[in-house]
């Protein structure tokens, strides 16, 4: 049976975000290694992951880039799906087709829950005042969500990618946003 997996803001081939977000790498390979190998400790070849946008950073005319575009994807376990960042150009222009599907916003519903899928953090959500959850990415750990969101991003869990399970769990006693 496929699992569930939410990731965002993995910033493959994105040396200066080493430094943005104080990422604990000495350089964009050490990186990219740890967070494919983070990755595929949890996701096996048929589980489902939803990535919430700022895949990859890469330039069309770099032989260079295609390749370490082309190994990553060819090395990243799972089923993938694209709920798209404000970095994407790289990866939509030349790798779209490594998604099942590519999103702005996505609505999933898995057992009696619903989570809502976007790449920002948004003040109020669909159903939030029925406790449907939103997971975004977007903020590297720089902000408290509110009611029951989640930051998904890697900056945010320690750079995994995080299970359907466990944002259940994290949100569990988190009350929802006040209906207006």
């Amino acid at each position: 049976m496929s699992e569930i997996y939410f990731v965002s803001d993995t910033h493959f081939n994105h040396t200066n975000i080493i430094k943005y977000c104080n990422r604990p790498f000495s350089n964009v390979a050490d990186m990219d290694e740890a967070l494919i190998d983070n990755w595929n400790s949890r996701i096996k070849p048929n589980d489902i992951v939803y990535h919430l946008g700022d895949f990859m950073f890469g330039k069309d005319n770099s032989k260079f880039d295609h390749e370490i575009a082309e190994f990553i994807f060819k090395n990243l376990n799972g089923i993938k799906y694209l709920i798209k960042g404000n970095h994407e150009s790289f990866t939509l222009r030349n790798y779209s087709s490594e998604f099942r599907g590519i999103y702005d916003y996505f609505k999933l519903k898995d057992n009696n829950d619903e989570f809502i899928l976007f790449h920002y953090p948004i003040a109020e959500w669909d159903k939030c005042h029925r406790g449907s959850i939103h997971c975004f990415g977007h903020v590297h750990n720089g902000r408290k969500p509110e009611g029951k969101s989640l930051d998904v991003g890697v900056d945010a869990n320690n750079y995994y990618p995080i299970h359907i399970d466990e944002v259940r769990q994290k949100v569990k006693n988190i009350s929802c946003i006040a209906h207006h």
